[in-house]
This record gives structure tokens, sequence and C-alpha cells, in this order.
């Protein structure tokens, strides 16, 4: 999956802002669902907001693993950390393990 473009970030998060605040209002409010609140905008606003919790989770996941390879950890310990095998872990985050650099 490609990285969210800046812009594209920047856009997600001004919609989940936008729409967060427009729900707890009506929620508020206790009154019926607004118009602007149909389920077609509701569930694009949620598939924005996986796409971007994916991006965020995938880059702490990728600096998690530098920094365990940068301490030392080999493949075949990444990969076991992560449920994957060590050929998977080598292709997820190339020259990142200890193993990478002897």
């Amino acid at each position: 999956m490609a990285a969210l473009t800046k812009a594209q970030h920047d856009l997600v998060q001004d919609e989940l802002a936008q729409m967060t605040v427009r729900i707890a209002q009506w929620m508020m409010a206790g009154e019926d669902s607004p118009d602007w609140m149909d389920e077609h905008r509701v569930r694009l606003a949620v598939l924005a907001a996986t796409v971007f919790i994916e991006e965020q989770v995938a880059d702490q996941q990728r600096e998690a693993a530098h920094r365990a390879g940068a301490a030392g950890a080999t493949y075949v310990q990444m990969g076991t950390a992560c449920g994957i095998s060590r050929q998977a872990a080598r292709k997820r985050w190339p020259d990142v393990a200890a193993a990478s650099r002897k």
C-alpha cells in the first residue's frame, strides 16, 4: 500500500475533524440525524480513518524494525516477534537487521 501524500494526509485529518465536531454537536443537541450525516458520508469517513490509522501503524512498525535492527536483532528474531518468516521480515524491512550487516 502506498503511503499517503502530505496533501492526502491533511485532507483525511481535516475531514475526520469536521465529522467529529458535527457528530459531537448532533449528539449534544439530542436531535434526529441531520441531513449531512447520511450513511454514504459516514462510511467514507470511516474508510478514510482506517486508511489513516493503517498508515500510521505501518510507519510505527517500520520505525520499530529499524530500531530493533540497530539494537542487534536478526531477521529471525524480528520475524518471530511479528509472526512471519525470516524471509518475510527481510523482504518487509530490507537492510535493517543485524544479520544483514555481517
